[in-house]
């Protein structure tokens, strides 16, 4: 499952996550990839966090001053 969300578009996807994380045998892999314009923009922090160790791949960042080059975080596997 491949779930794309940018900024406050992540609320009305959040359930759906809940879902697959809460039968993984059902659905198999989880695919978020969500970015905000700034890290202070992320929403659900908390849960992004919690979801991490959960997830294959994660983007969960926008530009920041201190950060260049790819945003994207292996989390366990590849994409593809």
């Amino acid at each position: 499952v491949v779930v794309v969300a940018g900024g406050i578009g992540l609320p009305p996807v959040r359930p759906i996550l809940a879902e697959v994380l809460a039968h993984r045998d059902r659905y198999g892999r989880l695919v978020l990839l969500y970015g905000s314009r700034t890290p202070d923009d992320l929403v659900f922090q908390k849960d992004l966090e919690r979801w991490r160790a959960r997830l294959v791949f994660l983007a969960q960042q926008g530009p920041h001053p201190d950060r260049v080059g790819r945003i994207l975080q292996n989390r366990g596997g590849s994409l593809l």
